[in-house]
């Protein structure tokens, strides 16, 4: 994993960084951009429509984006509330326009140019258990090396531009663990999703602090979950 090498020799690791619910995918996603679930277990079509942090961001005027890896649909299209601008959005990317939702191929472009960006954007990579064609996020079955190419060129991409990286801090984690053991016990928080009391977190995550506000080789061990985002 070489980019996550290069990333712990240089930037920060959280080494405390817990899944927020001891649940799969889309429970701890929606943690991640919601603070909380309305779903215990993956839905089998549709997302419930909740509030997101992208909606928090909007009352705020704090602009946003979203860039999509691959040629496939961000995450949130399965809440039936955003897949209208998604798919608008993605349209007008395709043809180099765009709104708040582009593909990662624009990416490049945005961030070189002298147009002023969000304060707040996402990058997703392209989904392993979807219809994709070069999926890049580390889930079983895939290889690593799509999503540590992915990472690098995310970060390549970043520091290209000296004076927008300046003021950039990257977030890199996961949702959650994928089933592998880990030593270290989860943390003792409360949390109701979907009406049900959960007593801990789930276990562990890979995370990571990349900026030039961060210390190189510096480890963060305050505990923190999705939510700390």
């Amino acid at each position: 994993v070489p980019t996550f090498d290069f990333f712990a020799k240089n930037y920060c690791v959280c080494d405390h960084w817990y899944s927020s619910v001891p649940l799969g995918t889309q429970a701890n996603r929606l943690m991640a951009m919601a603070g909380e679930s309305l779903v215990l277990d993956n839905a089998p079509v549709l997302l419930p429509d909740q509030d997101l942090v992208y909606d928090w961001l909007t009352r705020k005027n704090i602009p946003w984006r979203v860039y999509q890896s691959g040629d496939f649909l961000p995450f949130f299209t399965l809440m039936p509330s955003w897949l209208p601008e998604i798919a608008s959005s993605l349209t007008l990317s395709q043809m180099g326009m765009g709104d708040r939702f582009r593909r990662f191929t624009q990416f490049k472009d945005d961030w070189q140019s002298d147009r002023p960006v969000p304060k707040v954007m996402f990058i997703e990579p392209e989904y392993t258990d979807g219809p994709h064609s070069e999926p890049n996020d580390d889930h079983a079955p895939t290889d690593v090396q799509p999503g540590q190419r992915f990472l690098a060129d995310v970060y390549n991409l970043l520091t290209s531009n000296p004076a927008r990286w300046s003021t950039t801090l990257l977030v890199v984690t996961y949702d959650e663990h994928g089933g592998f053991f880990d030593h270290m016990p989860p943390m003792d928080v409360p949390v109701k999703v979907a009406g049900v009391d959960l007593s801990t977190t789930g276990v562990r995550v890979p995370a990571f602090i990349v900026s030039p506000f961060v210390k190189a080789g510096s480890v963060f061990s305050g505990s923190l979950d999705h939510p700390s985002i």
